[in-house]
């Protein structure tokens, strides 16, 4: 899976290792494009036109506009090559020094380009708002990305006269100024860290930290959107803004460039205001150590400020921004900073292991100038017409899919039928009009164009509603149909739902060490009364870790990339049997099919007493998690007092947090006696004699988790260095964890009753942090109090 611990920039593409394949590499696309038609011409209409006075009331608009275009992500051939020639070199020289990626060898230095798993995707149209000034009638606003195929959107959006006439001069003069419409996505990938790492922020702290940042903007409309910095003077304050406000006819509103939104964070994680712990085996020593180090420091850094961007700036979408009035473009990308940070108590708190998952954003975004890259072919995009104007009567549709991976899905091909029948109203004793074309689809990189002439409705208007259906060839069985469905848009997208066909891609993204496989059960419930439902069961490895349900069920919608609703339920098999998890209802398209385990226990299993005439201590020691059928059992023996045996088992989320344990001390002279079976949380575990145990009981009573503390941290040490003893645990404790805990330590000398502790205080306001240590305790009860023994 994409590791987030290994990025490359190559040809100014960000691209990620795999954790799993040395030579597999994943490319985040950076910029949208706009696919050309079968004739070389972009997709992507532009249209001004003029109503015929002579049949225009009065006090209608004498004319508008209308835009509508494609937009896809999609790799240059050429610049695609040009970084599997600089992977190819990077993997020889790796290869060369004997380097293994994350434990795995180098075995060809061929490098493999993969997408990233999308987990969610959407297209986003800034431009004018249509309530804003009257300018744009109707715009599409977001729009779902094609995670199966090329990750495209179809967009539009319908002017007024005075608004067709601005974007008009603008697409004229896209040399002076910037044209006012930028096509944003807005996409999040899975990913993992190969690290333990615990972040927990103050939500009214960094808050603080942001406003620090901010700056005054006001909202101008006029050539086009965009946000412009006030000129001001000393240091911008909250209450500046009531004044700036008076002084403006535009909105103000403090904001903040997305490029300082990681600085704040990073300054904050440096200054010790936010707490992030990081434990990763990938470090090694010296140079390589601090690299890994500042690299977790990085991802903490950005992970957390995609936790804060929604909670913070809602759906995290930025705002076009320019320095002056007079600046040509809107270059800037900001967030605006919300005047209020909440009550002071909000926190941001996240636990990320090896096998963890997380979603990672990525938006890229260009206006449609760049979109377009060919003057010529951005000038054979636009008409100037009247309605009568001979254009009207003739309409091209392109059909292409969405949603459908032909590949992974069984697709062979589908054979789309168009077929066209209206009367001219305008002339009734003329022939109706009736044309018709078949095209064949092979891969979702392949479209069909449809050019026929359009009837006249009474009024003298164009009819566009015509009829398509499909005949659906899969490389197994036999192929489906579907009925005749009416549609008028000039751009047909054919997803599953149009097919009839219910789609889920299925990820396993746990790692071979805790998961074997996972087979999936599938069913979907027809809405067509007396239907059998519709079943499958798939089978997921690590290695073979992606598979297809695409299930023909004749159930015809419209052709958006909605999802019907289904069940699944997931069976993982593992080293100790199989984890049966609770079915699950869901409408995803993408289904990530994680690890099951949410963390790691371990017991460390100690003789004691005298070993005199003994030959070990054998036995068992038993994890059940009978909720989810999942046992784990192991055997152990001990054959010195100087032996341990450690247990680590990972659990699910919810299950038990102890294990039992049975044990048999075995004489040198054949006979045997059995222990007292135990249970117990995780920790050290004493079998043999009679147990002396030191017992701590650690109470938080005295601390104020709501004003005062965000986090305690408790370590304890015993050591008895006579008895080759020596513990140390630590305790954590915050608002939503504030209940005693018990510290047990197995010790060997009664009169050996003294311990050492050391606390540190993680306060909402990081400069009143402090720090406690204290030596030779001997209290069995440890009473946690700010004001004693502060070193």
């Amino acid at each position: 899976m994409l590791s987030l611990m290994d990025p490359v920039e190559i040809e100014d593409l960000v691209v990620f290792r795999d954790d799993g394949d040395s030579r597999k590499f994943y490319l985040l696309p950076d910029r949208p494009v706009i696919p050309l038609d079968d004739q070389g011409v972009p997709e992507f209409l532009f249209i001004k036109y003029i109503k015929d006075l002579d049949s225009t009331p009065d006090s209608a608009d004498a004319g508008g506009g209308w835009v509508q275009f494609r937009s896809t992500l999609t790799i240059d051939p050429a610049r695609e090559q040009k970084v599997k020639d600089a992977l190819h070199t990077r993997l020889e020289e790796e290869k060369a020094a004997g380097k293994q990626p994350f434990g795995n060898a180098i075995d060809s230095t061929d490098p493999l380009l993969a997408a990233p798993l999308w987990s969610d995707g959407k297209v986003s149209l800034a431009t004018f708002k249509a309530t804003d000034t009257g300018l744009v009638r109707h715009a599409t606003d977001t729009v779902p990305a094609d995670l199966a195929g090329d990750l495209g959107a179809s967009l539009a959006l319908e002017l007024d006269p005075d608004g067709a006439e601005i974007f008009w001069s603008a697409f004229q003069g896209t040399t002076e100024q910037q044209l006012p419409i930028l096509v944003t996505y807005q996409l999040t990938y899975k990913a993992r860290v190969s690290a333990k790492m615990e972040i927990h922020a103050s939500r009214d702290v960094i808050h603080q930290e942001i406003w620090k940042w901010a700056e005054p903007y006001r909202l101008l409309r006029a050539p086009f959107v965009r946000y412009v910095k006030v000129p001001y003077q000393g240091t911008f304050e909250k209450s500046s803004l009531a004044s700036l406000r008076a002084s403006f006819a535009e909105p103000i509103v403090p904001m903040i460039l997305r490029p300082q939104l990681g600085e704040v964070i990073h300054k904050t994680i440096v200054d010790n205001k936010i707490t992030v712990r990081i434990e990763t085996d990938q470090a090694g020593s010296g140079d390589a150590a601090d690299k890994v180090r500042d690299l977790m420091f990085k991802v903490a850094t950005e992970v957390l400020s995609d936790r804060l961007i929604p909670a913070l700036f809602g759906d995290g979408s930025t705002q076009p921004g320019a320095d002056s009035a007079g600046d040509a473009t809107a270059g800037k990308q900001l967030l605006q900073v919300p005047e209020d940070g909440g009550d002071g108590t909000a926190s941001f708190d996240l636990t990320l292991d090896e096998q963890s998952t997380l979603e990672r954003p990525v938006n890229p975004n260009g206006p449609v100038q760049i979109l377009i890259a060919s003057p010529q072919a951005l000038a054979s995009c636009f008409r100037e017409l009247r309605l009568s104007d001979g254009f009207f009567t003739a309409m091209k549709v392109t059909a292409s899919t969405a949603g459908v991976n032909f590949e992974r899905d069984g697709l062979d091909s589908i054979h789309v039928f168009f077929r066209y029948e209206q009367q001219d109203e305008a002339s009734p004793d003329k022939p109706w009009v009736r044309r018709s074309q078949d095209g064949m689809l092979r891969s979702e990189k392949d479209a069909l164009y449809w050019r026929f002439d359009t009837a006249r409705d009474a009024g003298g208007g164009h009819k566009r509603g015509y009829e398509f259906r499909m005949d659906v060839f899969y490389r197994e069985g036999p192929p489906s149909s579907t009925t005749w469905m009416p549609r008028s848009d000039r751009m047909l997208t054919i997803t599953p739902h149009a097919m009839g066909a219910l789609r889920v891609e299925l990820v396993l993204t746990a790692g071979k060490d805790r998961v074997a496989s996972a087979r999936v059960a599938l069913k979907h419930l027809s809405q067509q009364p007396g239907a059998a439902p519709f079943q499958a069961a798939l089978e997921l490895t690590p290695d073979a870790n992606k598979r297809t349900w695409f299930q023909y069920t004749g159930e015809l919608t419209d052709s958006d990339l909605t999802q019907p609703e289904y069940t699944y339920q997931v069976r993982y098999r593992v080293a100790d049997g199989e984890i049966v998890m609770p079915e699950v209802r869901s409408t995803a398209q993408s289904l990530e099919i994680p690890s099951p385990f949410k963390k790691v226990i371990s017991f460390i299993l100690r003789p004691q007493g005298s070993f005199d005439g003994v030959a070990n201590i054998s036995g068992d020691v038993v994890y059940e998690d009978a909720a989810h059928q999942y046992l784990v059992r192991r055997s152990f023996a001990l054959g010195r007092l100087t032996d341990s045996y450690t247990f680590e088992v990972p659990i699910l989320e919810g299950g038990p947090e102890a294990a039992r344990w049975t044990a048999r001390l075995n004489r040198a002279d054949g006979s045997g006696l059995d222990l007292a079976p135990g249970q117990g949380a995780p920790g050290t575990v004493w079998l043999g004699t009679e147990i002396d145990f030191l017992s701590v009981q650690i109470l938080p009573d005295l601390i104020d988790f709501d004003h005062d503390v965000q986090l305690a941290v408790v370590e304890l040490s015993y050591h008895d260095p006579g008895n080759g003893i020596a513990a140390q645990q630590t305790f954590t404790f915050s608002k939503t964890a504030r209940a005693q805990q018990l510290w047990k330590v197995g010790r060997r000398d009664h009169n050996a009753d003294k311990y050492d502790v050391d606390i540190r205080y993680i306060a909402y306001d990081r400069t009143k942090s402090s720090e406690v240590h204290q030596r030779q305790v001997q209290d069995q009860v440890l009473l946690l109090d700010r004001s004693a023994g502060t070193a």
